[in-house]
């Protein structure tokens, strides 16, 4: 009987569907920056580079405004002369303005942020110092105003509209959008009013004595351009806008105050709404890189050590049907126990494990370098931004401080200077109904600490200038003249009751002052001349200006020996010792101190008299102190207070 066989299928699991084809992060991002160099065309140069887009004007009337600009542009050449640089292989570097809606995304981001809010804190942490030109030809109109501390109240009045807070505020939103508007609100907002120009001078209607009602930043996505000049650029107002719409209402441009940065060219001035370059889409190209070599670098450390698993049978697994599964349980129960607790456990034949790490070294000095990209970007030093500390054995970053302080001082004299001028004048208007051109202002130093070493160099260099006198190394009148030829430098005042010597005082500007018996290293000279009336002074002499903890130090000596705390054979030998001058200076220095020193054990006895002690040139060195304290001259008196 013939037997029938049946054909048996093998049970092959089916196959998964196909997944749709997609394309790596890295290729995309690559494919995007070989597509940026092709030619765009008309219309993309148009949405790019075009007017911008906001909520500030009516539908209808952006619509018009916005045809009126992109024909201006059009008709002067603007859109193909883009696209012939594109067409020469040299297309713009930047992107155009990538629209406020994207740049309030990019507010949220932590790196921005802090760049851009250091910045902003910096220009305004300090803020300014009200002051009052003094001329001496002006007499006071008003004889009720002569007791008003005019600085004061303006700085008052600053305080009580908050006008730092205003400019903090509008100083971040430069740097977030390109600039913003300040809003000057005198309380009327009547439609037809605000279309009409505001008059800031003593002859305004709307501003005078207590009429102000305070300042409003707006926003420039709620604004948009009105009318401009782009005829005549020998104009002032040549692209500059003679009104902006605010969310619809039509706003005079004199009642607003503009802040902005970095200027734009004038045919990309429509692109930006008539104001800068945004700091934050300046700053986004270095953070996306920082961002993509962080994950980078984060992916690398996790994956640094890895496992290579040896299996004896794995070919024969991979052609059997199914045999995958079993390498995929037995991995996973390798990944479920690794761990520094765990223990893996393999066949002794057939099966090998090693493991395979990879280099760390550089991964994080790509990282950082990155990061100290957007720090030189943003012009600020690492040790600020990021609060790490400089490198080096003894680095302080004092330096890198000082140039940041210096960037920040020229940021504000470029962004915030003018609209500062001009609401100090309207808040004299508000207070005293005129603008007084004496009332002015400056911007604080930005560390205290500077104010702190300049009143310690004041300090050290009033002391040193005291202990020369007192040594009879220099004159008081020779000390007086460098005093008034350097005020700057010194923390006493001259009352200008007292006439000058007007010779000393030139002597002292031009560091001739040897017939006075000043050295040139007080009067701000680099060589130290011989001193008139004493020996050629040695390097000894140079060392005597020093430090205000020296003087204090010296002082102190002076005092103890004076008030027989200490003899004085024992003082003068210590300040030979400790400031490494000569006997006889330090015999000048401590003078006739010391000259009745009584020792403690014979504290009992009766105190001799002055002049019964001591040598007779100390007695009669004291005789002459006494005497000239009795009866001291005018010009002793006031040397002995300012000095």
């Amino acid at each position: 009987m013939k037997k029938k066989y049946r054909h048996v299928r093998p049970n092959i699991p089916a196959s998964p569907a196909p997944k749709p084809f997609k394309i790596a992060p890295d290729f995309a991002y690559d494919s995007i920056a070989y597509n940026k160099y092709r030619i765009p065309t008309e219309k993309e140069i148009r949405a790019i580079y075009g007017p911008v887009k906001t909520l500030g004007a009516p539908h209808a009337e952006a619509d018009n405004m916005a045809m009126a600009m992109d024909a201006m542009l059009d008709s002067c050449g603007f859109y193909g002369l883009i696209q012939h640089a594109y067409q020469l292989g040299q297309p713009p570097q930047g992107n155009g303005f990538i629209g406020y809606a994207a740049l309030s995304e990019l507010k949220p981001n932590g790196l921005i942020s802090a760049c851009v809010e250091t910045v902003a804190d910096d220009m305004l942490r300090a803020w300014i110092d009200i002051k009052q030109e003094e001329d001496a030809d002006k007499q006071e109109e008003d004889a009720d105003k002569q007791d008003i501390d005019i600085p004061k109240a303006v700085e008052d009045r600053f305080k009580e509209l908050k006008l730092q807070k205003v400019f903090r505020e509008a100083t971040a939103m430069t740097q977030y959008f390109g600039g913003c508007l300040i809003f000057i609100n005198t309380g009327n907002l009547d439609p037809d009013v605000l279309k009409t120009p505001l008059n800031i001078s003593d002859k305004s209607a709307e501003l005078g004595q207590g009429r102000l009602h305070g300042f409003k930043v707006v926003e420039p996505i709620n604004v948009f351009p009105g009318t401009y000049n782009s005829i005549n650029p020998l104009r002032d107002d040549y692209f500059e806008p003679d009104w902006w719409w605010v969310m619809g209402i039509q706003v005079h441009a004199s009642r607003f105050i503009k802040i902005t940065s970095g200027d734009v060219p004038v045919l990309l001035r429509p692109s930006y709404n008539f104001f800068g370059v945004p700091h934050a889409q300046i700053l986004w190209d270095y953070v996306l890189h920082f961002q993509k070599d962080r994950v980078a670098t984060s992916r690398a450390l996790s994956k640094y050590s890895d496992y290579v698993f040896k299996e004896g049978g794995l070919r024969d697994a991979m052609m059997a049907p199914d045999g995958t599964s079993q390498i995929d349980r037995r991995v996973a129960i390798m990944a479920r126990y690794r761990s520094n607790d765990g223990i893996t456990v393999i066949d002794k034949d057939e099966e090998d494990i090693v493991k395979v790490e990879s280099s760390l070294g550089g991964l994080v000095d790509i990282a950082k370098q990155s990061l100290n990209y957007i720090c030189c970007i943003n012009r600020t030093p690492a040790e600020k931004l990021l609060g790490e500390p400089p490198p080096g054995f003894n680095s302080t970053g004092e330096s890198s401080i000082k140039n940041y302080n210096k960037h920040i001082s020229a940021q504000q004299e470029k962004i915030l200077k003018d609209g500062i001028e001009r609401a100090l004048q309207i808040v004299q208007l508000d207070l005293f109904g005129k603008i007084d051109q004496s009332i002015t202002f400056e911007f604080c130093k930005l560390d205290e600490n500077d104010r702190q070493i300049e009143s310690g160099i004041k300090k050290a260099n009033t002391d040193t200038l005291a202990a020369l006198v007192m040594a009879d190394i220099i004159t008081a009148e020779g000390a007086r003249a460098t005093v008034l030829a350097n005020p700057d430098e010194y923390l006493v005042g001259l009352n200008d009751g007292i006439e000058a010597d007007e010779a000393a005082i030139e002597a002292a500007a031009e560091g001739d002052l040897e017939e006075y018996g000043i050295p040139a290293t007080i009067a701000g000279g680099e060589e130290s001349p011989a001193v008139a009336g004493a020996e050629t002074p040695d390097e000894s002499v140079q060392n005597m200006g020093m430090n205000g903890a020296q003087v204090t130090a010296l002082q102190g000596i002076v005092m103890a020996v004076a008030n027989g705390e200490l003899p004085r054979d024992s003082g003068i030998y210590m300040i030979v010792s400790a400031f490494g001058i000569t006997p006889e200076e330090a015999e000048k220095i401590v003078g006739a101190a010391g000259a009745d020193f009584v020792s403690s054990k014979n504290s009992a006895m009766a105190e001799p008299s002055v002049v019964d002690t001591g040598t007779p040139e100390q007695a009669e060195a004291i005789r002459e102190m006494q005497a000239q304290r009795e009866n001291p001259t005018k010009k002793e008196m006031i040397a002995e207070v300012r000095l």
